[in-house]
């Protein structure tokens, strides 16, 4: 079952992870052979008018150095009625000596509270991520002592920034409303839409998981990430209104990147290695002697063109499964074409 949820919050932290990281998005988004939309730009500079330069400078420290804005996120996927203004008010309401431990909890996610499985997790997410999104374990130690103090510039910061959103929150809503009747029209296929854009593996959750909430995000243009929530048995899944150019784009090239990436030994490799057992990226890199970088990027493409799903499993790091049925369905349609 596919149902729509909007929540306003994932745009609220979108937006000051987009603000934040402009110079690398841009860098990005040209990667990706992707052009940015007009009006979000233009939004994004208007709020960056409105931040002054002392919260610009918190907010930075706030998302790259701490990365609290995932402990944000955290909060909106559990909450998803959170309004901008609540999420704030949630923040305010955490007791600075519960700070860190929250932290862990939310973000880091370990098996229990030990420093043991602590820093197993961190470590998992490093080998298995180029682009680390939470705290290095040293980092972590550091931010346990400092946790009180940073707390004040936390609530300082997104409460300065609250002011700011509120400013081209009405614009962005304008545009949502827009966007979403684009994808209640392609959600009315729940099963094309799953091939289009839920590009996971569930493996042995797909029994548990009985309904997908779908939001999409306006700020963050082309994010695409997931949520399992296995006591209410749901799937969130977030996406940004770009997502569908850049599906689009490979659609129409499909058969052509496709047969790229067969003639590509590393990525052939990977398809081959992927078809027998659920690898994580750090597998990767160990079977072929790559860097974490040059893995990142044969992922990305063989994710992108869903040759490779994530394959979601509890408690676990991140693992790619080769998508057989889809390769299978491609040499069908290209046979019937010959």
């Amino acid at each position: 079952m596919l149902r729509l949820l909007r929540l306003r919050s994932v745009d609220f932290v979108h937006a000051m992870e987009r603000l934040v990281q402009r110079g690398e998005f841009l860098k990005e988004t040209k990667k990706m052979g992707v052009t940015p939309s007009a009006e979000l730009v233009e939004i994004i500079e208007t709020l960056g008018a409105r931040v002054s330069i002392m919260t610009f400078e918190m907010l930075q420290v706030i998302c790259e150095k701490y990365h609290l804005d995932r402990l944000l996120m955290s909060f909106v996927t559990e909450n998803p009625e959170l309004t901008p203004e609540g999420l704030v008010a949630q923040v305010k309401s955490i007791k600075a000596e519960t700070f860190y431990d929250l932290y862990i909890e939310k973000v880091i996610k370990p098996k229990d509270k030990t420093e043991a499985s602590i820093k197993q997790k961190i470590d998992e997410h490093y080998a298995n991520n180029p682009t680390p999104i939470i705290m290095s374990y040293a980092q972590t130690k550091k931010f346990k002592r400092e946790a009180p103090l940073i707390i004040a510039d936390f609530i300082s910061a997104i409460e300065s920034f609250l002011t700011a959103y509120e400013t081209i929150e009405d614009d962005v809503n304008a545009l949502y409303e827009r966007e979403i009747l684009k994808t209640i029209e392609e959600m009315k296929d729940p099963e094309i839409f799953k091939t289009q854009y839920v590009m996971i593996d569930l493996n042995e959750m797909m029994d548990v998981i009985e309904r997908i909430d779908v939001s999409i995000s306006i700020m963050g243009e082309f994010v695409i990430a997931y949520n399992v929530l296995l006591e209410e048995r749901t799937l969130t899944l977030v996406m940004g209104f770009g997502i569908r150019q850049l599906i689009r784009q490979h659609d129409e090239a499909l058969e052509l990147e496709v047969f790229k990436c067969l003639g590509d030994a590393t990525k052939l490799k990977m398809i081959q290695l992927a078809a027998k057992e659920p690898l994580c990226a750090k597998d990767f890199t160990d079977r072929l002697g790559l860097t974490k970088a040059t893995i990142s990027h044969h992922i990305n493409v063989l994710i992108s063109l869903r040759i490779l799903t994530l394959n979601l499993q509890e408690g676990k790091k991140l693992y790619y499964v080769t998508d057989k049925v889809m390769l299978n369905r491609f040499w069908d349609q290209f046979n019937q074409r010959l």
